[in-house]
């Protein structure tokens, strides 16, 4: 056996770093990002600024779902609630991909102690679903969308402030 091991040893190396190789091209790649949130209380507020920092897209083409988890954007979204008290309707506003900054009217489906629950869009074309957590000041952005066949969504969970 030693004398298997002395006249082969650079070949079991390189056996050994072949095996490696394969094991870490064939491990899935788990990105995680941290980022410290002490949270903030957003009971008794009249406006709610949410910011999201890195967007998780999805999409189904080809047959095949594609997940990208990029790098945290240079240009966070941030949308700020307005019209909080109205009990069936909410105002977003947002910076647009023109750079404007754009308001959108959303129907509220829930509002309670612990959260509120925006809806926009037309469900058709595309659904967009806003859950702010009033205790904690965490906020969870998705968007669902359906343009000529290729199903599509992101998805995001930011912190807010209130106002």
């Amino acid at each position: 056996m030693k004398n298997f091991l002395k006249q082969n040893w650079l070949k079991l190396i390189i056996i050994l770093f072949l095996g490696i190789f394969i094991f870490l091209i064939f491990t899935k790649n788990n990105n995680e990002v941290e980022k410290e949130f002490g949270g903030n209380d957003l009971s008794l507020v009249r406006e709610i600024t949410c910011t999201y920092p890195q967007i998780m897209r999805v999409i189904y083409q080809d047959g095949k779902i594609v997940q990208s988890l990029p790098e945290p954007e240079t240009h966070p979204f941030i949308f700020t609630f307005t019209n909080l008290s109205d009990p069936q309707f909410g105002k977003i506003n947002f910076l647009d991909s023109t750079q404007t900054i754009s308001t959108n009217m959303l129907v509220k489906l829930a509002d309670d102690e612990d959260k509120i629950i925006y809806v926009e869009g037309t469900g058709e074309n595309y659904l967009t679903i806003h859950r702010i957590f009033k205790k904690s000041g965490v906020a969870i952005y998705s968007k669902t969308v359906d343009l000529f066949g290729f199903p599509s969504g992101s998805m995001a969970m930011g912190s807010c402030v209130g106002y």
